[in-house]
């Protein structure tokens, strides 16, 4: 089912409701908020400590914390989705990190839609987004 333009706050609001209740992961990701945008959520997911600022963040690696990211653009809505490594594991080209250690923040149009296997499985659904391994 695609969603039109002007239909997709609505479906998007939903998956926000749906998502921060079933939102999981550790405390960096408990402090990702929906509708948060994306640097804030990059530095947020980059900090070592609670209430780092973003500038102590970033750092050297503005991805850091992120094993991958996913894009796509369906019916004029651009979602990412990142995938945050609470040990800060990167991908590799003979990757082997299991699923449960990978936790996907998913992003509509650059602002938080939900945190964690069901919100990522929500908006695959919604916007039949292709089944990845990861």
């Amino acid at each position: 089912m695609l969603i039109s333009k002007r239909r997709w706050p609505v479906a998007a609001a939903a998956l926000v409701l749906g998502a921060a209740a079933c939102a999981g992961g550790d405390e960096r990701t408990e402090q990702v908020l929906p509708g948060m945008s994306r640097d804030s959520v990059l530095a947020t997911l980059g900090s070592s400590v609670p209430g780092a600022t973003a500038e102590s963040a970033m750092g050297a690696d503005s991805l850091r914390n992120v094993w991958r990211r996913t894009q796509y653009l369906v019916d004029g809505v651009n979602i990412e989705v990142i995938w945050y490594s609470p040990s800060g594991e990167k991908r590799t080209a003979a990757d082997t990190v299991p699923e449960e250690r990978v936790i996907p923040v998913v992003l509509l149009d650059g602002k938080v839609a939900g945190v964690g296997r069901s919100a990522y499985d929500r908006v695959a659904e919604t916007y039949r987004l292709p089944r990845n391994r990861y």
